[in-house]
């Protein structure tokens, strides 16, 4: 029953790994399945200095921007450091 187990396991990574490769980008590392899942693998570049790209530039990433908190605006009317003109009102 273990040797059914062990077999079963083996046939589910190949069929996995099969279907990643099938789906894999070799320049960028991503793997998309249909349009639901989707992660990243090392990328194999055909130029540079580096012949495996293990880790993605993080602020290459689309993900980023959304784990940032959101950029509070200045005040109306309020003076940058390196100085600015205040308009004035002709009264």
């Amino acid at each position: 029953m273990k040797a059914n187990k062990i077999t079963v396991c083996i046939i589910g990574a190949l069929v996995m790994a099969a279907v990643s490769t099938g789906c894999y980008n070799s320049r960028t590392g991503e793997v998309n399945f249909g349009g639901a899942i989707h992660f990243e693998l090392p990328a194999f570049p055909q130029t540079g200095s580096h012949a495996v790209q293990v880790f993605s530039e993080m602020h290459f990433s689309p993900a980023y921007r959304s784990q940032e908190v959101p950029r509070l605006l200045p005040p109306d009317g309020s003076v940058p450091v390196t100085g600015a003109e205040i308009k004035r009102l002709d009264v």
